[in-house]
């Protein structure tokens, strides 16, 4: 509207122009950009294919030159249709955002995770669960498993070679993992609040006198599984810590999702950089960030309580993309590699496990590191490694077990105590 009075005598010429420009925009967005696939930090080449890119350019150089040259020689007519085509378009986009107004989650408040004592194990036992994403069992064979450090320090373990998750991608895999029930179809949040309710692992370790605490983002955990963890604050009170850099990352997704093909490379966006703008003054919320997560225990190390045990898990980046750990652990400023990235998870591992043993509470501890989902094929073979409590070994044992991630639960109640108290099978128990 400015320009067009900045513009008086070719007012309807940028009228034109602006409406073909937004009819480009509003058609890309919605019909030809075709599956865009998640955004899970695995970067598409949209100019892989030139003929698909001079066909979306040919589209969008004729929606912006169409509507000028019919102002040109249809001028009548072109103002008739203009307003019209106008008017539908609004239609529907307003159609949309009042759909999403309804469809809005309307809770007062939910469960927010915490980093409280997020490095404070206990004297006593321990349960200790590393879920690393993404990280396929193949990644650890090549990567890991034949290195020197990594056969001395999981020499303990027994890694179980035929696993899948049952779910996929994380949304799927890690509840599967942390309650044991897969995903048929019904409303998410549903699915979640029933899946807690029918574990019986975390009423276990409340019972057993454990000092429950996980670490993920907090869409994974229910409302009703907050009455057994010890790291929630029951709030609405995220705020955002830089609007600023927060306003840029939306436009950077609003390109990459309205602007054509040629330039979608250059405005691709990872989904997960959205919770970095994450904070509340009541709490520290928990983010996933594999640098932020090492550099803090290096700072802080592990310590020691008396009066509980101790049950945790984290949920690290591990090998999901995009890769930005080097081998040290450390953020780089350039993208780096999958094996780059999961060399410096690991030498986050090795150090973690050193200090158990160093603060003599490694034998009493149970420790699984596990995949959430695969990293080559999604559902098949994530990695699975466990150390039961009170395990001393020669080497790295390797089982063909096929097991799924229905056993973990299982597995870890019948650490707590000797008594299996969930539905399935534990790890070991499949032949």
């Amino acid at each position: 509207i400015v320009t067009g009075l900045l513009v008086k005598r070719r007012r309807f010429v940028c009228i034109s122009l602006f409406f073909g420009t937004g009819l480009a925009l509003y058609l890309q967005a919605n019909f030809l950009n075709g599956n865009m696939g998640l955004l899970n930090g695995t970067e598409v080449d949209w100019c892989a294919s030139w003929g698909k890119v001079i066909l979306n350019s040919g589209i969008w150089i004729a929606c912006i030159a169409v509507p000028i040259l019919l102002y040109h020689f249809a001028k009548k007519s072109w103002h008739e249709m203009l307003v019209v085509i106008s008017i539908i378009v609004i239609g529907m986009q307003t159609a949309a955002v009042i759909f999403l107004a309804i469809s809005v989650s309307t809770d007062d408040k939910e469960v927010q995770l915490t980093t409280d004592d997020i490095f404070t194990l206990s004297a006593n036992e321990n349960m200790i669960v590393f879920v690393l994403d993404t990280m396929d069992a193949k990644y650890f064979e090549d990567y890991v498993m034949n290195e020197e450090q990594s056969r001395e320090v999981f020499k303990d373990f027994i890694y179980f070679n035929n696993t899948i998750s049952g779910g996929a991608p994380t949304t799927y895999g890690l509840p599967i993992l942390l309650t044991g029930s897969y995903y048929n179809g019904e409303p998410y949040s549903e699915y979640i609040s029933n899946a807690y309710e029918k574990a019986d692992l975390y009423y276990k370790l409340q019972k057993n006198n454990y000092d429950v605490r996980i670490y993920t983002e907090n869409q994974f955990v229910s409302n009703k599984a907050s009455e057994y963890l010890d790291n929630t604050y029951e709030s609405k009170k995220i705020e955002v810590e830089s609007p600023v850099a927060l306003l840029k990352k939306l436009y950077q997704l609003v390109g990459y999702k309205y602007f054509p093909r040629i330039l979608k490379n250059d405005f691709f966006i990872y989904s997960g950089e959205f919770e970095q703008f994450k904070s509340s003054e009541d709490f520290a919320p928990y983010v996933i960030n594999d640098a932020a997560f090492i550099q803090k225990y290096r700072e802080k190390g592990l310590t020691l309580f008396k009066n509980k045990n101790v049950f945790k898990l984290y949920h690290l980046h591990g090998a999901h993309p995009p890769y930005t750990l080097n081998e040290f652990g450390h953020s780089s400023d350039s993208e780096t590699t999958v094996f780059r990235q999961i060399q410096g998870v690991f030498s986050m591992l090795y150090e973690y496990i050193d200090e158990m043993k160093r603060l003599g509470v490694y034998d009493k501890s149970t420790i699984l590191i596990v995949a959430d989902h695969g990293g080559i094929e999604l559902y098949q073979n994530p990695m699975l490694l466990i150390k039961k409590k009170n395990m001393t070994k020669e080497s790295l044992t390797i089982t063909h077990a096929p097991v799924t991630f229905q056993n973990v639960l299982p597995t870890l109640s019948f650490e707590i105590d000797g008594e299996n108290g969930e539905n399935n099978k534990t790890l070991f128990e499949v032949n």
